[in-house]
């Protein structure tokens, strides 16, 4: 899921243990190519590429140093209202779940930290060849962003 948050608190960090691992690839490849083996030190220094450039930075909670999170959940349509209603009021343990589906018409999108300590979501709708915004990015953190992650878990089950 491309999900495109922009929040105060979560900074892109880089990840130095795969980046000393892109770089002992790296030399590994270099060495393979000197000593004639050009497949695979080729291979090698494209594996280091690949970790190098889509894996070397992660998103993070900055308060708590908890890596973020993201998935979407597919219900139908006709609850995008009943579901704007329910995450508009306070989430307790006795709010009804929704029905998720496998590939429905309305579809939230949630970014939470590893810790559970951050969440923010947001609800789409299928209109003919994409998704468009239902509502605005609501954040919440704490006791809140738990709820609302545990409110969402119980949603899958």
């Amino acid at each position: 899921m491309k999900t495109n948050i922009i929040h105060p608190l979560i900074i892109k960090k880089f990840n130095i243990k795969l980046i000393a691992i892109s770089a002992i690839v790296a030399a590994a490849g270099i060495v393979a190519l000197f000593l004639s083996y050009t497949l695979i030190g080729s291979a090698l220094l494209i594996i280091s590429l690949i970790i190098y450039f889509f894996k070397s930075t992660n998103m993070v909670y900055s308060p708590s140093g908890s890596y973020i999170k993201t998935e979407s959940l597919y219900f139908d349509k006709e609850f995008l209202e009943t579901l704007k209603n329910i995450i508009a009021k306070e989430i307790t343990d006795e709010t009804a779940p929704f029905k998720l589906s496998d590939n429905g018409s309305g579809r939230v999108d949630i970014v939470y930290s590893a810790d559970k300590e951050f969440a923010a979501y947001r609800l789409f709708r299928f209109v003919p060849h994409s998704y468009e915004p239902a509502t605005d990015m609501v954040s919440c953190t704490g006791n809140e962003a738990h709820k609302l992650l545990k409110y969402f878990d119980r949603c899958r089950s």
